[in-house]
């Protein structure tokens, strides 16, 4: 449950910025893009994908209970690149909830690969 913490903050914080800016410009193409991004799929979408990454990694524990930091960064990686292919293919939420160009949205990909591999380091030394 700590570990979907950044990612939600950062979804509240798009949906929040957008929402605000939707409120003065009702007739803009902008905000029925805004309003057809699906929230709330997105977070129970998030809170799956992380209890699946947990199983796996619970799982994957070797004799003195530790997962190995190699099985977490690959989780990480795994589970950040799954996100980023859902959300980028499956949503096009760079262009809708972060206003990144077209052009540029595959940028999302290493970052959220590097951004969940951080995220899985912190939640494995919280979960031991």
């Amino acid at each position: 449950m700590v570990a979907t913490i950044p990612t939600l903050v950062y979804v509240g914080m798009a949906q929040n910025r957008n929402r605000i800016s939707a409120l003065g410009l009702a007739s803009n193409p902008d905000v029925k893009q805004f309003l057809s991004i699906p929230y709330e799929l997105i977070v129970i979408g998030i809170l799956a994908s992380y209890g699946v990454t947990n199983t796996i990694l619970k799982r994957n524990k070797d004799d003195e209970g530790n997962v190995p930091v190699s099985k977490v960064l690959l989780c990480g990686a795994s589970l950040g690149l799954f996100l980023s292919i859902v959300g980028r293919f499956g949503l096009d939420l760079p262009v809708k909830m972060f206003k990144i160009s077209s052009s540029e949205s595959w940028t999302v990909h290493p970052i959220a690969i590097v951004l969940y591999m951080f995220i899985m380091i912190y939640v494995n030394k919280i979960i031991k």
